[in-house]
């Protein structure tokens, strides 16, 4: 079954060779999220994942207490967290399958 998710990775970015497709695989993880579970919460910071079926939506909590969205991302599309690059490292930011997803974390 996970051969399958990474066919999918593979249609999306034709241009990886069977060598690389083979590494990912050796170095990747399959998630399976329900709706509403986490992927990611709080400072992570490190995670990048291709969300091979779902969604996912990245938000924080304001200072009422109110959660702002601030990325949603399909499936066929690779999600890092809010503050991978240190732009947005003063948030606290949380990621949350909005359907069942699975992923492909690396």
């Amino acid at each position: 079954m996970s051969q399958e998710y990474y066919q999918t990775l593979h249609q999306q970015y034709p241009f990886l060779s069977a060598e690389n497709l083979d590494l990912l695989q050796r170095q990747s993880t399959i998630v399976k999220l329900d709706k509403k579970a986490y992927w990611q919460e709080g400072n992570y910071k490190d995670k990048v994942a291709f969300i091979v079926s779902g969604a996912i939506r990245a938000f924080f909590i304001d200072e009422e207490g109110k959660e702002k969205t601030t990325i949603i991302r399909p499936a066929k599309k690779t999600i890092v967290a809010p503050g991978a690059t240190k732009l947005l490292e003063h948030k606290t930011y949380y990621l949350q399958a909005i359907t069942d997803t699975v992923l492909i974390e690396i």
